[in-house]
């Protein structure tokens, strides 16, 4: 890669003009520039996934063999799949099967722990640390600071923290994607050699650039979020609007892993490229910059590409705005609400339709709706009753399963 400098270059260069300042929407989100000849577009900009990868010693190995003791008790149990562990304020499940290279997986949510044994001179990381969507977008700092206390408090020493893969997300709330026509190859200018069009029953749903290392997505994100009903209230509640299948928002993303972000060796604050999270904290405007200006934009008039004349297109109205997306301070804001990571309505309709087999065993008229009822609350009252005798393992259930489902006081 040959851009780092133009990164730092372009992020001086280019800010945003007129009346393109910060503002705070009414749901305590920042409001970047608006659509040209357009007051009901505004922007939501965050870090949407997070890998970061720790090259450590354990300087006392005690909670490591604890760990694998209450993971060999799992194993040797015919049912029991996982255990509730707390780091901090976070509440994960050790479940009873690790991954390659990784006896111990650990989970929270949409947050992954895989820990081993391995040294920190080892090509391997000895710790990786995976935080997805949801987590990425309302706790990411407070998650990583309760892990990183976790590490200091059972003798890990971290002697290298590595971020390896990164997902930078910008929502446009109220532009549709389909009148963009980012369909239109010619429209676009770009250093990848894939470009592929996206479409779920007929319907438009984005377009992506590239693959592996970097990678560009532009996609309808509410019509992904009719396949996510749990992501759903934390998007309204980020954007600042309510939630409907009628509502307009428009993703741009680029996807950076880590022989990219180490090229980006000019920074201002990172001058051997973006290695640690406090690296990519403060170099998001000048990664952003790179992405949206050097590696991929979209133009507004047809390419003419066989005169290389790529670098006097004029760049369309809605990637003007997409390229002046500011990214400082992006993590001031915070405000405490609990997170679902379950569908509760699915879930209860399986236990509905799950209790209507049952009690269809005992119901003698379908049509009787006091006694299917009656008769499905006393044979669940009768069952979770009957577990509770064994208190210390219903007990332990209810936490494993309150851990899946909600991560309680997250701030945003």
């Amino acid at each position: 890669m040959t851009a780092h400098s133009s990164c730092s270059r372009d992020s001086s260069r280019r800010q945003p003009s007129g009346g393109a300042g910060k503002r705070r929407a009414q749901a305590g989100i920042t409001c970047d520039p608006l659509l040209v000849n357009s007051q009901s577009i505004k922007v939501h900009r965050g870090i949407d996934t997070l890998k970061v990868s720790f090259y450590a010693d354990w300087d006392d190995l005690s909670e490591y063999e604890s760990l694998l003791d209450t993971k060999e008790l799992l194993q040797a149990t015919e049912f029991e799949l996982s255990a509730p562990i707390e780091i901090g304020f976070l509440k994960f499940n050790l479940h009873r099967s690790g991954v390659r290279f990784y006896p111990l997986r650990l989970t929270c949510g949409d947050i992954t722990l895989l820990l081993s044994k391995t040294v920190s001179t080892a090509s391997r990381p000895t710790i990786r640390l995976e935080i997805g969507s949801l987590t990425s977008q309302t706790a990411l700092l407070n998650t990583i600071g309760a892990v990183k206390v976790w590490f200091e408090q059972n003798g890990i020493e971290i002697v290298r923290e590595v971020v390896s893969e990164v997902h930078l997300a910008a929502d446009f709330i109220g532009q549709a994607i389909e009148p963009l026509d980012l369909t239109n190859e010619d429209l676009w200018i770009y250093k990848a050699v894939t470009f592929t069009v996206h479409r779920h029953n007929r319907r438009l749903s984005g377009v992506s650039i590239g693959k592996g290392d970097i990678m560009l997505r532009v996609y309808d994100k509410v019509l992904e979020l009719q396949r996510s009903h749990h992501k759903q209230e934390v998007f309204s509640d980020l954007w600042g609007v309510p939630y409907s299948k009628e509502l307009n928002v428009t993703r741009v993303e680029y996807q950076l892993r880590r022989p990219v972000l180490k090229d980006f060796i000019n920074l201002e604050h990172c001058k051997e490229g973006v290695i640690t999270v406090d690296d990519l904290l403060k170099g998001l405007q000048a990664l952003w910059q790179y992405c949206t200006i050097d590696w991929a934009r979209f133009v507004k008039t047809l390419v003419d590409r066989d005169n290389n004349n790529q670098s006097q297109a004029l760049i369309s109205d809605f990637w003007e705005v997409v390229r002046s997306v500011v990214w400082e301070s992006v993590y001031d804001l915070r405000r405490t609400k609990k997170i679902k990571y379950k569908n509760i309505t699915a879930l209860r309709a399986q236990a509905r339709g799950i209790m209507m087999s049952i009690a269809s065993f005992f119901v003698r008229d379908p049509e009787d709706i006091e006694e299917v009822v009656s008769r499905s609350t006393s044979l669940l009252e009768a069952d979770l009753r009957e577990f509770y005798k064994d208190e210390e393992q219903f007990i332990k259930r209810m936490y494993q399963k309150q851990n899946e489902c909600v991560l309680d006081a997250v701030p945003f």
